[in-house]
């Protein structure tokens, strides 16, 4: 009886597709998309604008607190919340008046992706930039 061996074996065809699965998840690994730090307190910017963007239309008190991955504020009428698990702020609390200032000056340390940053409230205005 002839026995025709011109195709594999199961257990070369399972072989070469353990090498097939462990090159993909390689090459996975290496084309995933990392967010950078800018993108991260560029969210956090856009949330503390938001909050003196409440204060001023509104015209109502908004009071903003900042702690470990959180930061949110309150006022009468809006309540917000935002979680970033990149990003390690201080614990700080200020009230933006109904024009949107702060009575005195503020700085927010933060820390991303072991760099420290700092949000830098400017005296009697509700303006900050980042450092």
């Amino acid at each position: 009886m002839l026995i025709n061996k011109n195709a594999f074996t199961l257990i070369e065809t399972l072989f070469v597709l353990f090498i097939m699965c462990i090159l993909f998840s390689l090459s996975c690994n290496l084309h995933m998309p990392t967010i950078n730090d800018q993108l991260i307190l560029d969210e956090a910017t856009q949330f503390l604008n938001e909050a003196k963007i409440v204060a001023m239309t509104t015209k109502e008190t908004v009071t903003v607190k900042v702690s470990g991955h959180n930061l949110s504020y309150t006022s009468n009428d809006h309540n917000s919340n935002l979680t970033l698990e990149e990003i390690t702020f201080d614990t700080y609390q200020f009230t933006l008046n109904n024009m949107g200032n702060i009575k005195t000056a503020k700085t927010i340390n933060c820390k991303v992706h072991q760099n420290k940053y700092s949000f830098v409230y400017q005296l009697g205005s509700g303006y900050f930039y980042v450092k």
